[in-house]
């Protein structure tokens, strides 16, 4: 396929920023977001706001046999990690041993927003390295990778397709309250890190979670279909 310009420079046609890889040896620059590769692995990563059911998508697909991982599990792991505690207790001057609170952790960056980036500056590229090992043990055509944060970590390239997952702001807040009482107003204000909005038309696919897993269900059945006619066609890049 004819390059559509230099890599680092904005696509003509959305604006994304061009990246290159190799096929068969040969250099290629492309626009991540207008062309898409064709053929297996796909690789699908689900982003969306907080308490919108992000978790209840993976799971979806993880209950139809597919592939799955979730970067707040490999966060969990890693704040288990005693070489990323280390780091966290001297960055943070916290004293956490064994693993991570994040009741504790959570609190400090309701106090201390700035620190936000620092953490995060941290943790994801470790989440990328894990989501990168996930991917190459691959077995299955499609998998699913969660993560929340994908744009803000600059995630987007390590998927050949993105599912925006959205909600309605007071199902959101309701969902929030159900999820923990206690910290509700906390993981709201840590949740205008998460620029869904703004992110959102970047998304191939973007699914309603206001209502029940069937209604959910449906919609994602719909994307699995359309996932399904892209292995069916031949290994190239195509433009949208």
């Amino acid at each position: 396929m004819k390059s559509c310009g230099k890599k680092g420079k904005s696509c003509p046609r959305c604006g994304e920023k061009l990246v290159k890889i190799f096929v068969n040896g040969r250099g290629t620059t492309y626009c991540p977001h207008c062309q898409k590769k064709i053929g297996a692995p796909i690789r699908v990563g689900i982003f969306g706001k907080i308490a919108s059911g992000k978790s209840s998508v993976l799971q979806y697909f993880k209950d139809l046999g597919y592939e799955t991982i979730s970067s707040d599990i490999i966060v969990e792991n890693l704040y288990k990690d005693p070489a990323v505690i280390k780091q966290i207790n001297a960055m943070f001057n916290q004293n956490f041993k064994g693993q991570v609170d994040k009741d504790i952790f959570r609190e400090y960056f309701v106090k201390n927003p700035a620190e936000i980036r620092r953490i995060n500056r941290l943790i994801h590229p470790l989440v990328k390295e894990k989501i990168l090992e996930f991917e190459a043990s691959l077995k299955k055509d499609i998998c699913f990778v969660e993560v929340p944060l994908l744009f803000e970590s600059k995630s987007e390239n390590m998927f050949d397709f993105i599912i925006g997952v959205d909600v309605k702001k007071d199902i959101q807040i309701e969902r929030l309250e159900k999820r923990n009482p206690n910290s509700s107003k906390e993981l709201k204000i840590i949740s205008q890190n998460n620029r869904f909005e703004e992110n959102k038309i970047k998304a191939d696919f973007i699914v309603n979670n206001d209502s029940d897993l069937a209604y959910l269900g449906a919609q994602l059945d719909q994307i699995l279909s359309k996932l399904k006619e892209y292995l069916n066609q031949s290994p190239s890049l195509l433009l949208f």
